[in-house]
């Protein structure tokens, strides 16, 4: 006897989508699953560091930090820029987690004498 496979069914604006099956994946509430997501995060985290910008993740989150000084503005973004370039491989592919660049934001924190 075949295994059944979990059913996805995506449901968008009352318009339901044909359901497939999963063949990959851990079930929600899953003991596992947050030391599954540790393990297929950690290489990112590795390319964060290589580029040495400060990096905090929980579950699908992960937040870059980078201090900046007025006068490295422009190599420090240049920095971030690659960062986050380097980042997309590692997490994009077709049975993945996908980053997303509508949920992607920049915050800059300033004081007064700067910028």
């Amino acid at each position: 006897m075949a295994p059944v496979l979990p059913q996805l069914q995506v449901t968008v604006c009352q318009a339901r989508q044909p359901a497939v099956g999963l063949n990959v994946g851990v079930p929600q509430g899953s003991v596992l699953g947050l030391i599954l997501l540790a393990v297929y995060c950690s290489p990112v985290g590795d390319v964060i560091a290589w580029h040495g910008v400060q990096y905090h993740q929980y579950a699908d989150d992960t937040q870059l930090h980078l201090a900046m000084c007025a006068v490295n503005r422009a190599a420090e973004l240049s920095t971030l820029a690659a960062c986050t370039s380097d980042v997309r491989p590692h997490v994009v592919h077709p049975e993945s987690v996908q980053l997303n660049p509508d949920n992607s934001v920049v915050t800059v924190l300033k004081s007064k004498p700067q910028f």
